[in-house]
């Protein structure tokens, strides 16, 4: 009996259907960007990249070795293959890229004095339902045949493309994102660069490695290893991973950039957290990238973003978190002490005191902080009597209530297993301890925003514990009649009432008022 078949030889409707998939204009102009710089393909030493908004045109000029044949580009599929450091191995991304984003598309490629050049209309094949076929004729290189920029060179390959009509975007973001994608080729000493022709004139600007912040980091940890994988792969990995002060932005954002080759694959935080997940750091001000060498194609994913193997993926991870342990316990502590030197100066108002604050290992506290996220609103000199917040003060006359603050991020060990813990030192001071190592309050500091509120209350409420069992401190910071309403209270709400009044106090501190203007009148008088 004779077997039926069929055919399954995509329609040209598939064309379409590659069109209206999900992407962006720079991942599109990566798969371009990839073709030139690998290897085992264009092997360019540099890529330029002209925006031409009024045309509504980008092209893509590289000095590498040009096409075998500009038919590949258009076929998926059609690879040549797996070659040392190059990332492509499917032969369809520079396919993708140009059918998404272009409406019509324009290619020549150069090589040993030969040109080979075809342009293709994606509308005109898809209505008539025929695949294209490409022109791959070589022909004598030309300036008649051969743009002159690609001319000049001698060699490689220039893409024009007119860009669909759905395709917009916004320039900067995507000079960012892909200076950001390709910082493993720029540190490869290649050379990304970016044309905008406008009515000013030409704008040409060389993108930048984003992570060179990495010269100027406070404490940096260096990786050179070999991973063994479950199948008996040996898979090398170099990089570097440091701590930067006060990072700027967009550059803040923490992440380790993996990358193979000239790009980078993604960029994770999973290595802050440990592998059973009991130990969490933000990683905020920890950046670095590692690279991938030779063997990892495989393990990598067809879209270029992720590594495809899990138990891999987990193994290189939980190498990451073990060694750059202390960079984020170190950065963990730090930050935290910043935040209570935060919660610190909202705090020496409250305590009615001439207030001296201390917060270990850390720069003088500022004193400008105001308005939102629990921070206060207040403006404190710590050098100077602060005018206590309770109206019923006014009927007698006191000595200021605590004259030094000391607050302190600790280890766990250090505080015996507590979240945070008050002692009165003398008469007039107290210390307070948080503990840095605990969960709540790395939550806390892994919250956006940062979790003040919850750090403030732990701070206020130690406080409280400790003041309603001093009676020369009560005497110190509160009225008569403010006494005489804690004396009515047992011991838990008494405790209760003080964290109440703190809380109050710090919601609705004590600003200070600039002088009334003196009337024209006098001034006038007193010149």
């Amino acid at each position: 009996m004779k077997m039926d078949s069929f055919d399954t030889t995509p329609k040209p409707a598939f064309l379409l259907a590659m069109q209206n998939q999900k992407w962006t204009v720079a991942g599109a102009l990566s798969e371009l960007v990839d073709n030139s710089f690998g290897p085992g393909r264009g092997n360019a030493r540099w890529v330029h990249i002209t925006h031409d908004p009024k045309h509504r045109t980008i092209s893509v000029l590289d000095n590498g070795a040009g096409m075998e044949s500009i038919g590949r580009l258009f076929q998926l599929g059609n690879t040549i293959g797996r070659s040392p450091g190059d990332i492509g191995l499917y032969g369809a991304g520079g396919t993708m890229a140009i059918l998404w984003l272009a409406s019509r598309v324009e290619v020549w490629t150069l090589r040993d004095g030969r040109v080979s050049h075809d342009t293709m209309c994606w509308a005109d094949h898809i209505h008539a339902e025929k695949f294209p076929t490409v022109d791959a004729t070589w022909r004598p290189a030309t300036l008649a045949n051969t743009p002159l920029e690609l001319y000049e060179l001698g060699h490689g390959t220039y893409i024009r493309l007119h860009l669909a009509r759905s395709r917009t975007f916004h320039a900067p973001r995507v000079r960012f994102e892909l200076a950001r994608t390709y910082a493993p080729a720029i540190r490869q000493r290649r050379e990304l660069l970016w044309t905008t022709l406008a009515k000013g004139g030409v704008d040409t600007q060389p993108l930048c490695d984003p992570l060179r912040v990495l010269e100027h980091a406070r404490k940096s940890v260096t990786f050179d290893l070999v991973l063994a994988t479950a199948t008996g792969d040996h898979l090398p990995v170099h990089g570097v991973i440091g701590l930067i002060d006060d990072l700027d932005q967009p550059q803040g954002h923490s992440g380790i950039a993996i990358g193979f080759g000239p790009r980078v694959i993604t960029t994770t935080r999973e290595c802050y957290t440990s592998p059973d997940g009991s130990e969490r750091y933000s990683g905020t001000g920890v950046v670095g990238w590692l690279d991938l060498g030779e063997g990892w194609q495989p393990y990598l994913a067809t879209t270029k973003d992720a590594i495809n193997d899990q138990p891999t993926w987990d193994v290189l991870m939980a190498h990451v978190f073990e060694k750059i342990r202390p960079l984020l316990k170190e950065n963990q502590h730090d930050r935290l002490s910043l935040e209570l030197q935060d919660i610190a100066i909202m705090l020496q108002s409250a305590l009615d005191g001439q207030a001296h604050v201390e917060v270990r290992a850390q720069e003088k506290p500022r004193t400008d902080y105001g308005g939102e996220g629990g921070r206060g609103g207040c403006i404190v000199d710590p050098t100077k009597p602060q005018r206590t917040e309770d109206p019923e003060a006014e009927d007698t006359k006191q000595n200021h209530g605590v004259t030094h603050l000391d607050v302190e991020a600790v280890r766990d060990t250090e505080i015996d297993g507590l979240l945070c813990r008050a002692t009165v030192l003398g008469t007039d001071a107290i210390g307070v301890c948080v503990n840095g190592d605990h969960g709540v309050v790395q939550e806390a500091l892994e919250a956006r925003p940062i979790n003040r509120r919850l750090l403030n209350q732990m701070v206020v409420e130690a406080i409280a514990r400790e003041i309603a069992a001093n009676p020369i401190l009560l005497k110190r910071m509160f009225s008569r009649r403010v006494l005489e309403r804690l004396e009515e209270r047992d011991e838990r709400d008494r405790q209760g009432l003080i964290v109440r009044m703190l809380v109050d106090r710090i919601r609705q501190p004590f600003v200070p008022q600039p002088p009334p203007e003196k009337p024209a009148a006098d001034e006038a008088a007193a010149a």
